[in-house]
């Protein structure tokens, strides 16, 4: 502005060496390029114990495994952070739970005592007033619609033999290794197949990502089911993986099986059986526990971006090029 006052008078300023000055504060003399980081602990450093978010994480971002399990390092929360949507996923898992385990889905009122459990499950959670008249709307056609699809479930493949809710399991595996995790809800049919459901209260895994197993978690369970580790009730072949998104918005719900072949289900369990080379692979002190080290492949939650300087090398091709 006051090179175009004085322009209008005719007028200028004499060039000064200041303005060179400020023209390099960008151009560095040298350009470090610092190598991604390649951390290798010892073997006695490294986990034995995983558990099947642990392995998702594993196969998108080795370094979060790292520094989460190794160094021991968790994110604080943000200042004033609000935690709107895992509580409702806490509300959701802990009032079908408690439906499940004693409500009739044939009774009548099965609609209004569902959405009576998501209710009591909601007020444990003590969200503020505003937020608990909204959740209420939504878990009230959360329970309209999942009572009616239970229903047509219950018709299509008759009673389950066995059945549980928030079932923990455990596999323990050669070299020590062992995978835990908890079934949303499981059942053994008449028929003895093995039928796993995962409720959501976000984005449901596309059939691609459980395919390549970036979403590892309906065929763990699965692989787990086949060896014992829900327990003997429970033991066998799945021929069920099914995900059902729970948000009461407009959509009040969806199910989504995973592969609907029993070839391409099989296949994707047998996959996840191969787990024991997985970690043993990341046993080795020769493996790096890498950051982000597949491009197609996503970590949306990276709480260690900054301690791994992603900012620094992300971008650059193999070559170190940008």
């Amino acid at each position: 502005r006051l090179a175009a006052m004085l322009a209008g008078q005719g007028q200028s300023l004499p060039a000064h060496e200041a303005g060179l000055w400020a023209g390099q504060l960008d151009l560095p003399v040298e350009r470090i390029r610092r190598a991604k980081p390649q951390p290798r602990p010892p073997a006695h450093a490294r986990p034995k114990t995983y558990s099947i978010s642990d392995i998702a994480t594993l196969m998108v971002d080795p370094y979060a495994i790292y520094s989460r399990k190794i160094l021991k390092l968790a994110p604080l929360e943000a200042l004033d952070e609000e935690s709107d949507a895992s509580q409702f996923g806490d509300v959701v898992h802990a009032g079908l739970a408690a439906f499940f385990k004693a409500g009739d889905i044939t009774a009548p009122d099965a609609p209004l005592r569902l959405r009576h459990a998501l209710e009591v499950a909601m007020r444990q959670q003590r969200p503020r007033a505003a937020l608990a008249q909204w959740w209420g709307a939504r878990l009230g056609r959360i329970a309209e619609w999942l009572v009616a699809e239970e229903r047509a479930r219950l018709a299509e493949h008759g009673p389950p033999a066995a059945q549980a809710l928030e079932l923990p399991g455990e596999w323990r595996m050669p070299g020590g290794f062992t995978l835990k995790g908890r079934a949303d809800r499981i059942e053994r049919d008449a028929q003895g197949g093995i039928r796993i459901i995962d409720y959501k209260t976000g984005n449901v895994p596309s059939e691609k990502q459980v395919k390549a197993g970036i979403a590892p978690q309906l065929p763990l369970e699965a692989a787990m089911a086949r060896r014992g580790g829900f327990g003997p009730e429970f033991e066998g072949e799945a021929v069920e993986l099914l995900y059902v998104a729970l948000s009461g918005r407009a959509a009040a719900g969806a199910q989504s099986a995973v592969l609907k072949t029993p070839e391409a289900l099989r296949e994707v369990v047998e996959r996840a059986g191969e787990l024991p080379a997985l970690l043993a692979k990341f046993a080795d002190p020769d493996t790096a526990f890498l950051a982000a080290p597949h491009p197609e492949r996503e970590n949306r939650f990276d709480d260690y971006a900054g301690l791994s300087r992603r900012a620094e090398w992300g971008g650059e091709d193999e070559n170190g090029g940008d």
